[in-house]
């Protein structure tokens, strides 16, 4: 499994997310290694811009690529690019927060990754099969694609 993240802000957590209703701040860092610490010896952490390292990534090597990161439009669709180039034919694509709701950010908005999700998959159409489409929307890569 390869880990692709910044991992360099800490996480504010408004008090209403809380179990003792006190907002907190984590070190995301701390806690992916805390929650991945029985899995150590198979995972492969890439720190950094996803963008970078999608990059330097074996094209037709991943089985299934999960993005959640950024949630811009811009960064959303430049990862599902390259991440489609590393899926396998046959393999997996998933995306997180496709109906992501933030008061006062219309979903059509370029700080929401919905337009980006909507842009791939109408780009990508002939080369991908919807597999699931609600708060997270999963595309299988086409076997006869090897882009």
């Amino acid at each position: 499994m390869t880990c692709i993240d910044l991992f360099d802000e800490a996480l504010h957590i408004p008090a209403e997310f809380t179990h003792d209703l006190v907002s907190a701040t984590i070190d995301t860092w701390k806690v992916f290694q805390h929650n991945t610490q029985q899995f150590r010896d198979r995972i492969d952490v890439r720190r950094g811009p996803s963008g970078e390292i999608l990059r330097q990534l074996v094209i037709n090597a991943y089985d299934f690529v999960y993005i959640d990161g950024a949630h811009d439009s811009y960064h959303v669709l430049e990862d599902s690019v390259l991440a489609f180039q590393v899926v396998k034919p046959g393999g997996l694509l998933l995306w997180d927060d496709y109906e992501w709701n933030v008061p006062g950010l219309s979903p059509a908005s370029f700080q929401h990754p919905r337009p980006a999700i909507d842009a791939f998959l109408h780009i990508y159409a002939e080369k991908v099969a919807l597999v699931h489409q609600g708060y997270q929307v999963c595309i299988q890569k086409r076997p006869e694609i090897t882009f």
